[in-house]
């Protein structure tokens, strides 16, 4: 009889010990946010392969095409997919005019061969040209580099800005979609 006496303290003890904690945070004001107490961000744990400090070279008959330099690079082997941030390329021109990209973040698609770069996306030519948009792609296979945002490009003197741009590095052609304004950057302008 007395175990199960004492077992019945024990249940009430319990009971009010819940009851006075259910009843404290009220009083305290203290909320805490659910959504995290039940939740997991899932992206940061389904790459088969996270690495830091990655450089990949793409080369065709030996010759470098482009590099890429990523701080952060996590592998997706099922759908092969890189997802990569602080990214930064270089591509060899044939023309010696090389091209540097720097972005925040981007995803490369080994199977389609292209890659998409976001944020902050800051194109420079060893020429001195540049050219600035939130979002950048580029396909291995045509060998183009494309943006369906707003661009800003500076060359030449010259600022151009524009909704969509398209660059064909094998040509070295340059289109700019809905061009909205040219300006000369310098005070003078001739005329020969």
């Amino acid at each position: 009889m007395s175990f199960l006496y004492s077992q019945r303290y024990i249940v009430w003890i319990l009971a009010i010990t819940f009851l006075a904690l259910a009843l404290w945070r009220p009083w305290t004001g203290a909320k805490p946010d659910l959504r995290k107490l039940w939740s997991i961000d899932l992206s940061t744990l389904e790459a088969d392969i996270t690495l830091e400090g990655v450089r990949y070279t793409r080369a065709e008959n030996g010759k470098p095409l482009w590099v890429m330099d990523a701080k952060v690079a996590k592998i997706f082997e099922d759908r092969g997919v890189v997802n990569m941030e602080k990214i930064v390329i270089y591509f060899f021109q044939e023309d010696g005019n090389n091209l540097v990209i720097k972005a925040d973040r981007g995803t490369y698609d080994m199977k389609q061969q292209k890659m998409r770069m976001n944020g902050n996306v800051d194109l420079k030519s060893v020429n001195g040209d540049s050219l600035a948009t939130q979002t950048l792609g580029f396909d291995q296979k045509r060998k183009v580099l494309w943006s369906e945002k707003d661009v800003v490009i500076h060359s030449q003197g010259l600022v151009i800005k524009g909704s969509a741009f398209e660059y064909y590095l094998d040509k070295g052609r340059f289109l700019v979609f809905n061009q909205q304004s040219t300006i000369v950057e310098s005070d003078s302008l001739s005329f020969k």
